[in-house]
């Protein structure tokens, strides 16, 4: 049913409510993912790391809350950067900087 909500999400089809941008820093590099879910005390974060440029696929990961920055973009605006490959991303992190409590 998540893979369902997120392939019609992804289409277009839904709202991008549930799907929250975010790099996620993994040892020496960061990813573009979204943060599917939060496990409040547990303090960590379930997050849906797309391919490119098919952002329906791809894999998910349990991170640590303060390994994940939330972005404050449109979900429309991080898809349109993964079709092209990555191209506007690095404007989409300087304009999307952290939102609030994003590290916990």
């Amino acid at each position: 049913m998540m893979m369902k909500s997120i392939a019609a999400d992804f289409g277009g089809a839904q709202s991008d409510k549930g799907l929250r941008p975010a790099l996620v820093s993994f040892d020496d590099n960061t990813v573009l993912g979204y943060i599917v879910e939060d496990g409040g005390s547990a303090g960590l974060l379930t997050v849906f790391i797309p391919s490119a440029p098919s952002a329906g696929s791809g894999s998910v990961v349990m991170v640590p809350r303060e390994r994940a920055q939330p972005l404050d973009v449109p979900s429309n605006a991080v898809r349109q950067a993964m079709k092209q490959r990555g191209i506007g991303l690095q404007e989409l992190t300087r304009t999307g900087e952290a939102a609030p409590g994003a590290k916990g």
